[in-house]
């Protein structure tokens, strides 16, 4: 669809199952790149991102307009993380 919010929290939601697949969570996340497609709706990205992390103690986050490789996807996110 073309809620960004949905979209992110389902991608927020996989960073949880790779994490948890590979042994960490997500206060174990260093950095997260985030490549928005429309900077017009980084308040609903925004929203996303702040239910999901601590926000006393985030990780360091970079956001970059981008194009998705994937049609129809609305972000993408690169994480990084430690075990």
């Amino acid at each position: 669809g073309d809620d960004v919010f949905a979209q992110a929290n389902a991608v927020l939601g996989e960073v949880d199952r790779l994490l948890q697949a590979a042994g960490s969570d997500r206060t174990r996340v260093l950095t997260v790149h985030i490549h928005p497609a429309d900077l017009d709706r980084f308040a609903d990205l925004n929203r996303a991102w702040n239910a999901w992390v601590d926000v006393h103690q985030p990780p360091a986050r970079a956001c970059v307009h981008a194009v998705p490789a994937e049609p129809g996807a609305l972000l993408e996110m690169s994480v990084t993380a430690i075990r």
